[in-house]
């Protein structure tokens, strides 16, 4: 919706990283944003977009229990249509009360957009994709491994500084992260490895207790 005034809420902590900074804007500044992103970035975008529709695509047919007429996912799309259209319908009587009381502007913008979109939800906020399919990085992005969708986040220190970024991460301290296969299975450049700097402190955070992974990650920090 085209909204004319700035929302009410500034996030006192914003995030950093593009996906956090993707996710908290309003759907009609995404595409800007993502067109402006540097290939990394728009990668991290779209695959974190890619693993959002797999699981709204495994999840669209689960029922909340068996007694249930309709799936989870059709249940939430009826109240989001029912709520718009009761939106719609009271917004000239809600938008009679706010005329011209100051207090009310915010408001009075809001409604009239609902009013001016008619009781339809039309945009669903999807990115146009412009690169060419070549220019993003598929490599072990498999759905059907277990470790599909996951990351490791990392928080590293340094002595006398706040915090340091490392380059196989993408955002930045203190919300850096890596996918669980690169941080774990690739040996020659995963953050985990050993040092020899005692300045330097490194904490991890493992998104599972998956026993699998935490042997893989004593094997990698005793050996390397």
């Amino acid at each position: 919706m085209a909204y004319s005034i700035q929302d009410q809420y500034d996030d006192p902590v914003p995030p950093t990283d593009s996906w956090g900074r993707f996710l908290s804007m309003r759907f009609r500044e995404r595409q800007y944003f993502y067109d402006n992103l540097n290939i990394p970035e728009q990668q991290i975008i779209w695959k974190e977009l890619q693993r959002i529709e797999y699981f709204r695509d495994v999840f669209k047919n689960r029922k909340l229990s068996a007694s249930d007429a309709m799936p989870l996912n059709a249940l939430l799309e009826e109240a989001r249509a029912s709520w718009n259209t009761i939106a719609f319908e009271r917004c000239e009587y809600e938008l009679a009360k706010c005329l011209n009381i100051a207090s009310e502007e915010r408001n009075y913008h809001i409604l009239r957009a609902v009013h001016a979109r008619g009781g339809v939800i039309s945009y669903d906020g999807k990115l146009i994709i412009a690169n060419e399919k070549n220019a993003i990085d598929l490599e072990n992005y498999d759905p059907d491994e277990p470790d599909y969708g996951y990351n490791g986040w990392l928080m590293a220190f340094a002595d006398g500084k706040r915090g340091i970024d490392d380059p196989m991460c993408y955002g930045e301290f203190p919300h850096q992260k890596l996918s669980i296969r690169q941080l774990l299975y690739n040996k020659s450049e995963t953050p985990l490895t050993r040092t020899e700097n005692r300045d330097e402190l490194k904490y991890f955070h493992l998104p599972a207790n998956n026993m699998a992974w935490v042997e893989v990650n004593l094997t990698i920090t005793t050996t390397l």
